[in-house]
């Protein structure tokens, strides 16, 4: 009896899921506090996320996966992020920083991107993720 139930279970081929893919965001932050607040932040609001506290193991991340959006800081200790943000932009991926530095810090050629200020409000960080992601 328990080998007819198998047999019918195997029977009939898995459905494939019709549920999008949430939204890969990759954060890159090296305030350790502030990598775990975005995360679960982002977490709670559906966003699969990913993060990195220097530039070589994001550049590893978004080699190894498809990243629909990333959270840079300007600076990580020192380091530019602005080698991540041309491989980013390459690979068609939206930018946001997310600085503490003054926005005119930015880059001309990324002037376009948005500007989160630190210190920002949940609100703040969701609303401008959500504008800078591209239309599903």
């Amino acid at each position: 009896m328990i080998t007819g139930v198998i047999a019918m279970a195997h029977s009939n081929p898995p459905v494939a899921s019709t549920l999008p893919r949430a939204p890969c965001v990759l954060v890159v932050e090296d305030e350790i506090i502030l990598v775990m607040m975005v995360e679960d932040l982002l977490l709670a609001s559906g966003y699969h996320v990913v993060t990195a506290g220097r530039v070589r193991p994001a550049l590893k991340a978004i080699e190894d996966r498809d990243v629909d959006l990333a959270i840079l800081d300007l600076t990580l200790d020192g380091e530019s992020c602005l080698p991540l943000a041309e491989q980013l932009r390459e690979r068609g991926v939206p930018i946001l920083f997310a600085t503490g530095s003054d926005a005119g810090q930015v880059p001309g050629h990324y002037r376009e991107c948005p500007v989160l200020q630190k210190p920002y409000r949940p609100s703040e960080l969701l609303d401008a993720v959500a504008g800078a992601l591209p239309a599903r």
